[in-house]
């Protein structure tokens, strides 16, 4: 999915985990998506390249899911962009699935005269009860800011942390950003507390196998580098780095073992 959209992967896990895509799980535990999937990650990935920003596309998907009626997928409907907000397109209907609101899509010789009042066909959705959507608006924000700001992407981070403490994703990208700038004690306390907010976040427990091998942990980065793979097995990276500590061991089956399997991963659909 992210090779043929160029969309990022910790996106697609995200969204997964949110439940703005809705995967089957297949063997290994493994996300198994549908046409219906590639479908509405096409059409954020047409939003976001329009300039939308990943706030509005994420509110936007999740508000549309509590909208739409029950059993209509998110991709039996067109989206599209106009002045920065995304609107959802049904026949000849133009309507904010933010609000509910109806969209007026107006001539280019129109009058300027402005419309009466337009009322919501519904009311706005409310949050899914022990979440804060906000939260998840800072955690975008982080993800935007990270490449050119890095300290206002940690405040974002740090700030989502604040609002929804079980945020597993922000706890990760916060403790990657710490351990990239070598700051491993609170690196690790981060990693841990996103794999303790969700145990079944393979990366969260691959990122932890990094550190424990950068502080010359050997064993705690095995053990985390297992706990990623129970999760995924299909985490080539793990194989990988499990491999090269069996081989610096001396346990020769064991790293073949890795190594064999991360080869398989790796021809067949590229390493994760």
């Amino acid at each position: 999915m992210a090779e043929v959209l160029d969309f990022p992967t910790s996106r697609i896990h995200a969204w997964a985990r949110q439940g703005l895509l809705r995967p089957d799980r297949g063997a290994g535990n493994r996300y198994v998506f549908s046409f219906r999937d590639l479908a509405l990650l096409r059409a954020a990935r047409e939003l976001l390249q329009a300039e939308v920003s990943l706030q509005a596309v994420r509110r936007a998907l999740e508000a549309l899911r509590g909208l739409l009626p029950p059993g209509e997928p998110l991709s039996a409907v067109e989206l599209t962009a106009l002045g920065g907000r995304v609107l959802v397109r049904e026949g000849d209907r133009l309507w904010d699935p933010d609000t509910g609101q109806l969209a007026l899509e107006l001539p280019t010789d129109a009058v300027a005269d402005p419309p009466g009042d337009v009322h919501p066909l519904a009311p706005r959705r409310a949050a899914p009860q022990g979440r804060h959507p906000h939260a998840d608006d800072l955690f975008d924000r982080g993800v935007e800011l990270e490449g050119r700001e890095p300290d206002a992407a940690r405040e974002a981070y740090r700030r989502a942390l604040a609002l929804d403490p079980g945020h597993a994703d922000a706890y990760l990208n916060l403790g990657r950003l710490l351990h990239q700038d070598r700051e491993l004690d609170e690196a690790e306390l981060q990693y841990r507390a996103a794999v303790q907010a969700d145990p079944m976040h393979a990366r969260a427990w691959y990122n932890l196998g990094v550190l424990m091998e950068d502080r010359d942990r050997t064993e705690d980065a095995r053990e985390a580098y297992e706990s990623a793979l129970a999760v995924d097995p299909g985490l080539a990276v793990a194989h990988y780095n499990l491999a090269l500590l069996h081989e610096a061991e001396e346990r020769e089956a064991e790293a073949v073992q890795h190594l064999s399997a991360y080869k398989r991963l790796v021809e067949g659909r590229g390493p994760r």
